[in-house]
């Protein structure tokens, strides 16, 4: 099982981007319910919505998915140099979501993971846990969030209460057995924030690092609709766990 939300790009529970740059114009250039009669040469309206799922907005507003010009009555939503360029930033965070070498296993980024080392299931948002399934013995260090005191880390190691020193901003677990699962808990909870962009004041309520509510809300394609996340108790679904043969580094 795979708590969720926290499934990362890149696993067959996910969609993969099915895109064709010649869809853009479906999607921007034209007033709002006013497509053209003839779609500009090289274009086609064939199917847009099917074959842009997965892909990225290239105006995103700060609360919505799309850009509306009320003045010009215009709406912006996909240019796919953002497609490619965000399916790409999307594998190096997954790829960068563990490092292994000479038997040791950094997590640097709570996200879910599976390796020829370990697999890693994070509980955030919904709660603060992360859960490392060791497949060999290793060193093994967690990454904890910036919003966590270190103080207020606990980990346990098959069940076992685990002493852990800090590197930095990393829980040293110390050796960890093949067939265990080493768990780190600490506290998450919300906080709110304003930011000001484009001299607009945005409020929010972060948790841990998800925005989890915005306002005020987008009108079109509204962005941070995650209510969900405020429940404090881990989501389930099943899912395919991706495990490459090899990695690339870009």
């Amino acid at each position: 099982m795979t708590p969720v939300g926290t499934t990362p790009t890149g696993g067959c529970a996910t969609s993969s981007p099915r895109v064709n740059c010649s869809t853009w114009t479906g999607f921007i250039g034209f007033p709002w319910g006013k497509p053209p009669s003839q779609p500009p040469p090289a274009s086609s309206t064939d199917r847009v919505p099917e074959r842009n799922i997965g892909a990225f907005s290239g105006w995103a507003d700060v609360n919505d998915w799309t850009h509306f010009q009320h003045e010009r009555a215009f709406m912006r939503g996909i240019m796919h140099c953002c497609t490619g360029n965000a399916t790409r930033a999307l594998y190096i965070a997954w790829n960068n979501i563990l490092s292994h070498e000479a038997g040791k296993l950094r997590v640097n980024l709570l996200l879910n993971r599976t390796s020829p080392w370990a697999d890693v299931a994070s509980h955030i948002p919904y709660t603060g846990r992360v859960d490392v399934h060791v497949k060999e013995l290793l060193d093994l260090q967690v990454r904890i969030p910036e919003w966590v005191q270190p103080c207020d880390v606990r980990a346990q190691v098959a069940g076992a209460d685990r002493r852990i020193d800090f590197d930095g901003r990393y829980a040293k677990l110390g050796a960890v057995k093949g067939g265990e699962t080493a768990t780190l808990t600490f506290p998450i909870s919300e906080r709110d924030d304003v930011v000001h962009v484009q001299k607009r004041r945005y409020a929010l309520v972060r948790k841990g690092n998800e925005v989890v509510v915005i306002d005020p809300p987008g009108k079109i394609a509204p962005l941070y609709q995650r209510s969900h996340y405020r429940v404090n108790e881990t989501r389930w679904r099943k899912a395919c766990r991706f495990l490459p043969e090899k990695t690339i580094d870009i």
